[in-house]
């Protein structure tokens, strides 16, 4: 067991990948519990889910995690934790590359602590890794499987491509990152990646259904009679969720199956309190509203009205 490991609540798999004889779990949209924040993870596992060491690029601690936009590159290992010095990853795909070469150099110097037999550790100082492509689309499915809750195909949709789409403005010089993006753009990327899904889904967008009025993203989904109507809000305020909560619950519930996706600026220190936040968590204490699934934080970026840097508060939740 590693004598030091970063304090981390949850955080969002990007993927499973090999060094050498072990997986590598890579994190993002890290939520922490102690001082320090972290931008990606990687951690090296063994046969019993146990880490062995864990590559990380780090915030350093300010007062306001998250804040300062310089991060550093470090690893927890058996003697404890090392920082490598400042660096700059523009995307996950980046600290990936980086961070593999990084664990199977540490594997291979702790090798004798993992009882690695000495073949493997020839494999690992030749680098021995598998890197799959950065933040890959929903993948077709075969004929004949059997489809997931849309709940679940819904929520994964919607993280993947607020993630895709930050990554991407922010690599275009787009400070506020997924901020940036409209609404309604950001409800046609979403259906059109669960099309795309091979589930079969149909789709349409901005369309009037009565007595509601116009609806952001609407989905026929095999084997439910009911239609799936999804309203989207990117920073946007109280009223703004209430009156798509207002407008949801007018469709006929026979007919309709009803979501509300949000995409909240926040500091995420201060996310408990702030007023969108209480009005969700209140609607779901009172059965109104049920969360699907954790919520994801996306790094902290600049918005043009905020002087320091917020976070991105992504959630999905059914309206009932």
């Amino acid at each position: 067991m590693l004598p030091m490991q970063p304090l981390i609540e949850s955080a969002h798999r990007v993927g499973t990948y090999w060094v050498g004889p072990y997986q590598a779990d890579l994190l993002d949209c890290i939520i922490s519990e102690g001082d320090i924040d972290y931008q990606y993870a990687l951690v090296v596992k063994d046969a019993e889910d146990i880490p062995l060491l864990i590559v990380t690029s780090e915030y350093p601690y300010t007062g306001f995690p998250g804040d300062s936009g310089l991060t550093f590159f470090g690893a927890f290992h058996p003697e404890g934790h090392h920082n490598f010095g400042p660096d700059e990853f523009k995307n996950s795909s980046e600290f990936l590359d980086r961070a593999l070469i990084k664990a199977a150099e540490l594997l291979s110097k702790y090798g004798r602590r993992f009882s690695i037999q000495a073949a493997l550790l020839r494999r690992l100082r030749e680098v021995d890794f598998e890197v799959p492509p950065s933040s890959p689309p929903l993948q077709p499915q075969p004929k004949g499987h059997t489809m997931q809750p849309i709940e679940q195909l819904l929520r994964d949709a919607i993280v993947d491509v607020a993630k895709r789409e930050d990554d991407e403005l922010l690599d275009m010089g787009v400070e506020s990152g997924i901020f940036f993006m409209p609404e309604l753009a950001f409800a046609y990327q979403v259906g059109k990646s669960l099309v795309q899904s091979g589930e079969e889904i149909k789709w349409n967008r901005e369309q009037s259904l009565a007595p509601g009025g116009i609806t952001d993203l609407i989905l026929d989904v095999p084997g439910d009679d009911r239609r799936i109507a999804i309203e989207f809000k990117v920073c946007s305020d109280q009223d703004g969720f209430s009156n798509d909560f207002t407008k949801l619950r007018a469709l006929n519930p026979d007919r309709y199956r009803c979501f509300f996706c949000a995409l909240i600026d926040v500091f995420k220190q201060d996310a408990s309190g702030d007023g969108r936040v209480t009005l969700l968590s209140n609607e779901c204490d009172q059965q109104h509203l049920r969360q699907i699934g954790e919520l994801v934080f996306l790094p902290s970026r600049q918005v043009g009205r905020y002087v320091t840097p917020v976070h991105c508060l992504v959630g999905l939740w059914e309206v009932l």
